[in-house]
């Protein structure tokens, strides 16, 4: 996988600018995030992740949701090796005033001290900074679409690199629509999801 910087060099070579003459790593790079937002517009997700950091309390039945989490698809429970699955109808996600929150329903499930939580579920993309690692299911996109802007910009004027990056620009752009409508299933959020509020 690369850098945002790498993929934004990659950017820079396509449209004859590998030197940086006449944009600054920084322009290339910000036409990478420009990408990302239009998949973000999109409905993009990352793929499923897990994280085991919550911690059971004796009478608690809320707890802050991990700051990563844009969407939350199953809630574990520490056991063997986490095989408990909690159901839908036992949890719901709410937000406290200052976090998102899980809330336990109070009726049916009951916290045991010193066990985790698993949550299962997917966060949104963010911009890249230049040493950020570019996701691999999203790195052609962002490579496509952002040529396409960065060729758009540098197409001012009538002469004959001008011509040649408005037609670069037209075809990396229809390139990044072809791979925007096939979006993989991993970067679709999983059904039967709960949206984590304000995220």
């Amino acid at each position: 996988m690369s850098t945002g910087t790498e993929v934004a060099a990659r950017v820079a070579f396509r449209c004859f600018d590998s030197a940086y003459a006449e944009l600054t790593a920084v322009n290339y790079l910000s036409f990478l995030n420009d990408a990302v937002a239009d998949l973000l517009v999109a409905g993009w997700v990352l793929p499923l992740e897990e994280d085991e950091s919550l911690t059971q309390a004796a009478a608690t039945y809320s707890y802050t949701i991990p700051a990563t989490f844009a969407y939350v698809s199953e809630v574990r429970m520490e056991g063997g090796a986490y095989d408990e699955s909690v159901p839908k109808w036992q949890w719901r996600l709410g937000y406290d005033g200052a976090n998102p929150v899980l809330v336990f329903d109070s009726r049916w499930w009951t916290p045991v001290a010193n066990k985790h939580i698993k949550i299962v579920g997917q966060q949104r993309l963010a911009a890249y900074a230049g040493g950020t690692t570019v996701h691999a299911g999203v790195e052609a996109f962002v490579r496509e679409r952002a040529v396409s802007y960065a060729c758009a910009h540098l197409a001012s004027g009538t002469s004959a690199l001008a011509k040649f990056r408005q037609r670069l620009a037209a075809f990396y752009w229809q390139t990044s629509e072809t791979l925007l409508t096939h979006q993989p299933d991993q970067h679709k959020v999983v059904p039967g999801s709960k949206s984590v509020p304000t995220r």
